[in-house]
């Protein structure tokens, strides 16, 4: 989740003598997005890139690049890049887990920047990013996460809070001193997604209690801890979880003397 991506082995000039070599017949918007100026113009905004977010978000919004218009240079991407084999160079990462949410297949490229808003990142591979149909979708048309510069897999500032007294509505994701993680967890929606996870997780450690009848405090955060220490199969979040339940302010008591109202949840 929000994990750390290798460069793209593409650069722009490759993505351009792609889209040349493939495009037989060259249209108007095609010989511009060519053209040696355009291409310059191009070249010098990869160089400028954006390497974090605070940087990203004050990127400015083109309507055209030496006269290439940007309703053009959307054309360029929808009509030209997968066109020419360039986005066969990400196929490696298209068939992986998706970075955002590290739960489903990312099959489609993100905009980080998005093309609606900046033309001049539309076929930048540094801009196109691996993600899955679901975190695409909510996305939308902001900027978000980049994993080629950002790291946010360690989760810092995630934290959980617990009223184990009301099984509908028990489970309660902070995040403290982390504006970024905050962001993004907003704008693909992964804080609900997580606390869906973690009350599920929560629920199958109590079917676990009751089919081993588990009847003791000391046996019942052993469970626990046991589940804190699985990082084989745990991701970060599970462990930040299970760290926090076994904390004094996390009630583990009050979860086990409470166990059977969630039966019925």
């Amino acid at each position: 989740m929000f994990d750390k991506l290798e460069f793209p082995k593409l650069s722009l000039s490759e993505v351009t003598v792609l889209i040349e070599n493939s495009t037989r017949r060259k249209y108007q918007y095609v010989r511009k997005f060519l053209e040696e100026d355009t291409q310059s113009e191009y070249l010098q905004y990869e160089k400028n890139y954006p390497t974090s977010y605070s940087d990203a978000k004050n990127i400015t919004r083109l309507t055209s690049i030496n006269g290439l218009s940007k309703a053009d240079a959307i054309k360029i991407y929808e009509n030209r890049f997968t066109q020419s084999g360039a986005r066969d160079y990400f196929n490696a990462q298209l068939s992986g887990i998706c970075t955002i949410c590290g739960a489903q297949i990312a099959g489609q490229l993100d905009h980080v920047l998005p093309k609606s808003q900046f033309p001049q990142y539309v076929v930048t591979p540094l801009n196109l990013v691996p993600i899955c149909a679901s975190c695409n979708s909510k996305k939308g048309d902001v900027i978000g996460f980049n994993p080629y510069y950002q790291d946010e897999s360690n989760l810092s500032g995630l934290s959980f809070s617990f009223n184990f007294k009301d099984p509908t509505n028990f489970i309660f994701l902070n995040i403290d001193h982390n504006s970024d993680l905050e962001e993004f967890m907003e704008i693909y929606d992964i804080r609900n997604l997580i606390s869906i996870y973690a009350a599920d997780k929560i629920k199958a450690i109590l079917r676990i209690v009751n089919l081993t009848n588990i009847t003791s405090i000391e046996k019942f955060k052993d469970l626990l801890e046991n589940e804190r220490s699985d990082i084989s199969t745990n991701p970060k979040w599970a462990k930040v979880l299970f760290t926090d339940l076994l904390s004094a302010d996390g009630k583990p008591e009050e979860l086990f003397n409470n166990r059977l109202l969630f039966n019925n949840a």
